[in-house]
């Protein structure tokens, strides 16, 4: 993991993309 952006780490548990893009968007909002 050479550079790693911090939403991948955090998304990792998620195994549903769906999960990780409302997550994603709670970020961002």
């Amino acid at each position: 993991m050479p550079c790693d952006p911090p939403g991948s780490v955090l998304a990792k548990p998620f195994a549903n993309d769906e999960l990780e893009r409302a997550f994603r968007k709670a970020l961002t909002a």
